[in-house]
């Protein structure tokens, strides 16, 4: 069978899966990879920051082994910020409610990265920006013996401090979904689409 046949049969069954004509399964699938593996370009990153603040941003390094989206940008006027440039295909509504978090959880003062300035949230290209300080420090523990233990430790300490906060509806949205396809985020169910 021909590459594009074999395509022809994943669209069907999307359609299928999610209830969709063939059409709709189509558009869902085409531009996939383009969604999910985002690079953009740290240099247009710095010039963006500092257009759009005011910063004197002097270079956006990766910092994430797994998001090519997420940089480090070292600045000449202050700390270094983290910029997620996240993908076009990710709606800015999403990145509003990531930052409407992050302001929730400082208001609680729990411990979580803090926004690098009240308008966190920018447009660059096609794509959202979320600017936050940066955290200095190291990974936590590796996940074996004695300092696995300590690891689920504190992991399982700050999940217990996060499901003491007062519940609000500002920061309620669906969540559970991996994220690797920015346009379906949500649920659970969302990966399966």
């Amino acid at each position: 069978m021909t590459k594009h046949g074999s395509f022809k049969k994943v669209v069907r069954r999307h359609a299928h899966d999610t209830g969709q004509r063939y059409t709709e399964a189509l558009t869902d699938l085409e531009g996939l990879q383009a969604r999910m593996f985002h690079q953009p370009v740290g240099e247009r990153l710095v010039t963006h920051l500092r257009d759009h603040y005011g910063i004197d941003a002097v270079a956006a390094t990766k910092a994430s082994q797994h998001h090519d989206h997420v940089f480090r940008v070292d600045r000449r006027d202050g700390d270094p910020w983290i910029a997620r440039a996240f993908s076009p295909a990710r709606p800015r509504a999403g990145v509003e409610g990531d930052a409407a978090i992050l302001r929730f959880l400082e208001r609680h003062d729990y411990p979580a990265e803090r926004l690098a300035t009240d308008d966190a949230v920018s447009a660059f290209d096609d794509s959202t920006v979320l600017v936050t300080r940066f955290v200095p420090g190291g990974p936590l523990p590796v996940a074996v013996g004695h300092q696995g233990s300590e690891k689920f430790a504190i992991m399982g300490d700050l999940l217990g401090r996060l499901h003491t906060l007062p519940f609000d509806e500002s920061v309620s949205r669906p969540g559970g979904a991996s994220g690797d396809d920015p346009s379906r985020e949500g649920s659970p169910r969302q990966d399966l689409m």
